[in-house]
């Protein structure tokens, strides 16, 4: 017998599509920025001020033993040598002519250095007014003499100090200053007469 069958296909297409897709990006970038600060110091700038320059003009007088007298404050009139009129205290011996000038000053207390050719020999200098005679060592006003200075190259000096109608001036007019000055030493130096 034939049996004529039919063909049962069975076509089971089971398609299981099961994409899962996990994306999972982490991207954290971490950007760090360190601006440091800058502190910019204040430049300070320090006012110079400058201090105004007085220029002292020194004027040089000589006479004619060759004594030289040097200031800033005056202009002198007369510088000459004469004989001293007082009388040396005991044990001090006075060079044998005295040493005087005159000056039309601009200030109170004024300086003058005198300048001598020889190397003197003395260490003190005195006053005389009239007769009495004493020596011009240096006062808490500012005036007096130096002890006078063996410059070392045949010269001698000393510096003076004088008060305009004060200690060391003889002349009571304001504005003019008269010194006489003797030079002096004790015992045997002393170069003599100048």
């Amino acid at each position: 017998s034939s049996s004529a069958g039919g063909s049962a296909s069975r076509t089971t297409s089971s398609t299981t599509s099961g994409t899962s897709t996990n994306t999972c990006t982490s991207s954290s970038t971490s950007t760090r920025t360190s601006t440091k600060a800058t502190t910019t110091k204040a430049t300070t700038t320090k006012a110079t001020t400058k201090k105004a320059t007085t220029t002292k003009k020194t004027t040089t007088t000589t006479n004619a033993q060759h004594i030289s007298i040097s200031t800033d404050t005056c202009t002198i009139s007369n510088f000459d040598v004469s004989q001293p009129a007082g009388t040396p205290p005991g044990g001090v011996n006075f060079l044998s002519n005295n040493v005087a000038f005159t000056g039309a000053c601009t200030a109170a207390l004024n300086e003058f250095v005198i300048t001598f050719p020889t190397a003197l020999g003395v260490d003190s200098v005195y006053k005389c007014d009239g007769t009495v005679c004493y020596e011009f060592v240096p006062d808490a006003d500012g005036t007096g003499a130096s002890t006078p200075v063996d410059n070392g190259d045949g010269t001698s000096s000393i510096s003076v100090f004088v008060m305009d109608n004060g200690r060391g001036d003889s002349n009571p007019t304001a504005g003019i200053v008269t010194d006489p000055l003797v030079l002096a030493f004790t015992g045997s130096s002393g170069s003599g007469a100048q």
